[in-house]
């Protein structure tokens, strides 16, 4: 017999999956790098993300992961928490989903992730404009990328967006606040295949790493060519889409910038990826060009705050 009180009580609510750091651990590299939005390529024994130098590899069954500079990480669900910063339960359904165990990564279907923009406020652009100034970044640089929608601002941090069309399709964030746990990442569900990038003269185009260094050229040179921001040295599939190769087939000249890495092993393997972004960039333009940073400088943005 129902009561009056019936409809004071709370609908019980079905019991949570159980989730498991286990069942995260076991997930293999590349399932994780798509859960996480993060680009990632083999490299012999160990894989790399190739927008954050985050390194990851498998012992005894899981993955293993480390910073660019070679500190502990720990497990994968460490990661998550490490670059999301999510509690443990929220990491391990970014992970898994709202159910375990999932099926095998190479059998599960992948299901797209949608880029969702966070907003900023008029407080958030001066704020981010006063770390890119302080970084020696032209005011008028900045006007550009802005006015293409290429940059933006949101709390304690800038992004540099692609787009498809009219619809932003990637986004990479830098943080500029002391004690961000992950200064540099793309945001979830962005598809490295679309490119900031910031028209300017079509006979020349730079193809260069980070969105800093994009605004570094136009602060650097009066004659404000095109820039597309490739997301890292082994990042190639940007060159795939049409609207890239149409600016390639433009230009009379593409420079593509070299960075300085901090060894000799890791300078070796970004070299031959940026020799072969070139090769596949003469596909389209005859004329390509590699530029490497003065004495001293790591890229085109530090080159700014000599």
């Amino acid at each position: 017999m129902t009561s009056c009180l019936d409809r004071f009580k709370r609908p019980k609510q079905p019991p949570k999956p159980w989730l498991t750091a286990e069942a995260a651990n076991a997930l293999d590299a590349e399932s994780v790098a798509a859960a996480l939005g993060l680009g990632i390529e083999q490299q012999g024994k160990h894989y790399e993300c190739t927008e954050t130098g985050i390194r990851g590899t498998e012992k005894d069954g899981r993955m293993v992961w480390c910073d660019k500079d070679g500190a502990g990480i720990g497990d994968t669900w460490a990661l998550a928490q490490y670059v999301t910063g999510l509690p443990f339960r929220e990491s391990l359904e970014l992970l898994l989903g709202k159910s375990a165990p999932r099926p095998a990564a190479q059998s599960a279907p992948k299901r797209p992730r949608h880029l969702r923009m966070p907003r900023g406020t008029e407080a958030d652009r001066k704020a981010g404009r006063a770390y890119l100034v302080g970084r020696g970044i032209a005011p008028a640089a900045m006007d550009a990328a802005e006015a293409c929608g290429m940059l933006r601002y949101v709390a304690c941090a800038v992004l540099f967006v692609g787009y498809d069309g009219r619809q932003p399709k990637s986004a990479t964030r830098r943080g500029y606040m002391a004690g961000d746990p992950m200064p540099k990442r793309d945001l979830s569900g962005s598809d490295k295949r679309y490119p900031a990038i910031i028209p300017g003269d079509p006979d020349t185009v730079w193809i260069v790493e980070g969105g800093a260094d994009a605004l570094a050229v136009l602060s650097l040179y009066l004659h404000v060519p095109t820039v597309i921001v490739s997301g890292g040295a082994g990042c190639r599939g940007f060159l795939g889409m049409q609207h890239v190769q149409t600016r390639l087939e433009r230009a009379q000249t593409v420079m593509v910038a070299t960075e300085r890495e901090k060894d000799s092993e890791t300078q070796t393997r970004t070299d031959a990826q940026h020799q072969e972004q070139a090769a596949l960039a003469r596909a389209w333009c005859a004329d390509v060009r590699l530029w490497t940073p003065p004495d001293g400088c790591k890229d085109l943005a530090a080159q700014l705050e000599k």
